[in-house]
Formats: C-alpha cells, structure tokens, sequence
C-alpha cells in the first residue's frame, strides 16, 4: 500500500452525506466554497478534501521537505496523543488500522477524562452505558458471541484502556465509539460556530463537543494558533479512521 493510498481509500468510499459535511466542517473547509462542495461529485470531494487535509498539515510543520503523506500526518497525530508502541512502519491496511485505532482510544480517552472534569463521573458512567446499547443490539441479532458480549459488559472490563491497544475488534469498537460521540451535535455544533467571528481555525477546532464540553470558554485554553491547528489535525485524523471502521464493517453494520 502506498503512503497516499489509505486516505484516498477512506475518502472516496464515503457515501454518507453527512459524513461528507462533518469532514468538510472539522478539517475547516472554506466555508464560501461550501455550496459547490455540496454540488460536486464524490471524487471531487475526495480530492479536495484530501488537499485541504495536507494544506492543513504543512502549516503546522514549517520544515516539511517533499510531498506530504498521510502516514506522516497519522504518525504525528499519535505522538501528539502520546500513543505508546508507535507504529512507525506500515506494511499493510493491518498496520494503519492497529495506528488509526490506537489514535481513536486516546481520543476517547481524552473525552473521559474532560467528561469527568467538567460534569462529573456520573455524566461518564452514563456514556459508557449508553455505549454498551448498541453493543447489545448486536448481540441480540447474533453480530457478537456471547463470550464477547459479556466480556464487552463486564463491570471489570476498561474499553478505553483496551481500546488504547489498537487491539479491540474493530466492529465493537464502532459500536462503542456511536455511543460515546454524538455525530449529529458535532456536525450542527461545526455550523453555528462558522457564524461566530473566531479566528478559522479557532472555530474548527472548538466545533466538536466531544473534545471541548463548553466551547466558547475552551478557546481560552488554546495556547496559540499552532494550537489551534494541531487540534484540527487530531479532530481529522481520528474522524477518518472512524470512517474506516464503518467502511470497513458496513455490511454488518446494515444487520443492525
């Protein structure tokens, strides 16, 4: 697999239209350009969404020589997440999957603890319960065995420390993952705040409520613009590996 070809993959194989306004809307999309972005064909989408992805990229790494991969790009991501066992090598789908896995449970894990800080353990015991709905609706149409399913719900089971591993199936991972992140706020979050006169990229970045519980005061928390930017590479990475997974389990994912 070449260093380009898993971005490309996951881009043109979106189909959802609201999977299409959410990238655009986190990876900061020119907003004026948005009304012939949603006339466009997939391709084109794909195409300039991964442009914008890599524009984005090289304003955060000023001494970038050559082309810009999206290996590079995932591989920074997860350092900046502190992921431990970095993969620095990929040698097939498998190896970007175990990274792009990894980058999701230390978002989450992030989510945690924000969750906890700014509305208590009470606010996060419910998430993960609301996690574990889909989980059982799997189980009850057969998707999961009974050993996984009562592995998945067992009160000593940590999902976001197995999740960190890059390890968790990747199918319970997606199922959790509905749980705990609200794409439908995000996506409307991501619109009323391109109305607000924020710096750009200040506005990507606070647009996803699953990081920044109360966003307008969590600008103050941003040090700099390059702040401000690395977020918007983290916000794009961990959604685009989210969509890997629902490509990837798409048919199962139909069973539910």
């Amino acid at each position: 697999m070449s260093k380009n070809e898993r971005i490309t993959k996951i881009l043109q194989n979106i189909t959802a239209v609201d999977d299409w306004r959410l990238l655009a809307a986190i990876c900061g999309y020119p907003y004026p350009n948005y009304a012939q972005f949603e006339e466009s064909t997939s391709f084109s989408k794909a195409e300039v969404l991964e442009k914008t992805i890599k524009d984005n990229y090289k304003s955060i790494v000023s001494n970038m020589l050559g082309e810009c991969e999206y290996c590079d790009i995932l591989i920074d991501v997860a350092k900046r997440l502190e992921v431990h066992n970095l993969l620095k090598l990929f040698h097939s789908e498998v190896d970007y999957e175990i990274l792009e896995k990894q980058v999701i449970g230390k978002y989450i894990e992030r989510l945690k603890l924000r969750t906890i800080e700014s509305k208590g353990y009470k606010a996060w015991l419910q998430l993960e319960k609301d996690a574990l709905i889909n989980v059982k609706k799997a189980y009850e149409r057969e998707l999961l065995s009974e050993y996984e399913y009562y592995e998945i719900t067992s009160p000593t089971y940590d999902f976001v420390d197995k999740m960190m591993t890059g390890r968790m199936d990747g199918f319970v991972m997606y199922l959790l993952i509905c749980g705990l992140i609200d794409f439908e706020n995000m996506l409307d979050a991501c619109r009323k705040l391109r109305y607000l006169e924020i710096d750009p990229w200040l506005v990507t970045t606070i647009a996803t409520p699953s990081i920044f519980t109360n966003p307008i005061n969590d600008i103050r928390k941003l040090k700099d613009k390059n702040d401000a930017r690395w977020e918007v590479a983290i916000e794009t990475v961990v959604f685009l590996s989210i969509l890997a997974l629902k490509q990837k389990y798409a048919e199962t994912l139909a069973e539910l």
